[in-house]
């Protein structure tokens, strides 16, 4: 396959990537990649045809927190998933990265994964999506406040959220400015993110997202490492699955770590099963 590498068109990507997720059933990119796509400082993003047509695009994303990397993700059409191809498209997409930086490569087919295998990568993360109806509301827990974001102090999120993801390769790093990405978000609800207070003081946060097909996600869910085992984080889950219930949600749905067996164990006991799987495949360097 030889591709050529053309000029961005957003309208023509968006496309592209809205006819791929139709025929797969799934988003060919992660919504942490698709907000990049217009420009975004810490991103590169490029695209590639075939007899000119648009049939490769990637994004690579920098991840500043505790494992600075370059994390990257490659949509290809659907006539070019065949392991010579895939490896060519993922050969491509690699040339955006700086040079002798630290990268990995996100995929959630396995003739992708074959193709990253070859290149080199190696599994390194697996996230499981987990589906099931909603569950029930949930029962009070004693000295829980439970309410919105509302009049929340952001640094309190911020360390909240900071501690309880402290050496994740991704999801650590909270700062101001990532904040208000998440809240300019066109799906953003400030009614929609519960937060959990102990003795005055924020324990935990659940921010949730309502997908247009009635889907309700827990997005985000952060539980300070000295509330742990207490059962807040079954307590925030099962609130913001409430919450969005009252939104119009029709379904559950969220994206947990395949290795973080309580909380899967915890929306387990929620009905939520795994039904997708996507896969971090790491190489510590780009030549």
């Amino acid at each position: 396959m030889k591709l050529k590498r053309i000029p961005w068109d957003e309208a023509v990507v968006e496309r592209f990537l809205s006819e791929m997720a139709a025929t797969d059933g799934i988003p060919p990119l992660s919504e942490h990649k698709m907000v990049r796509l217009g420009g975004a400082v810490d991103a590169r993003t490029a695209a590639w045809a075939e007899l000119g047509r648009l049939v490769v695009v990637s994004v690579a994303a920098l991840y500043e927190g505790d494992e600075p990397h370059w994390a990257l993700e490659v949509a290809a059409a659907g006539d070019h998933r065949q392991p010579s191809a895939e490896q060519a498209a993922l050969s491509a997409a690699e040339s955006t990265i700086p040079a002798g930086a630290q990268t990995s490569l996100w995929v959630q087919r396995a003739d992708q994964q074959e193709a990253a295998e070859a290149l080199g990568y190696s599994e390194r993360r697996r996230v499981l999506r987990m589906d099931g109806a909603l569950p029930p509301d949930p029962d009070a827990l004693p000295n829980v406040a439970l309410g919105t974001i509302a009049g929340t102090d952001d640094e309190a999120m911020i360390t909240v959220h900071n501690r309880a993801f402290a050496g994740h390769r991704e999801a650590s790093g909270m700062t101001r400015a990532r904040l208000a990405e998440l809240r300019s978000m066109p799906w953003y609800d400030s009614d929609g993110v519960i937060t959990a207070e102990i003795d005055g003081h924020l324990a935990g946060f659940c921010w949730t997202k309502l997908h247009a097909d009635g889907t309700g996600e827990v997005y985000l869910l952060a539980v300070d490492p000295d509330h742990r085992g207490s059962g807040l984080g079954e307590l925030l889950a099962a609130t913001g699955f409430a919450s969005l219930r009252r939104s119009g949600a029709r379904q559950a749905m969220l994206w947990v770590d395949a290795d973080n067996e309580p909380a899967i164990a915890v929306y387990r006991r929620l009905g939520l099963e795994p039904t997708h799987a996507n896969v971090e495949m790491a190489k510590q360097r780009i030549p």
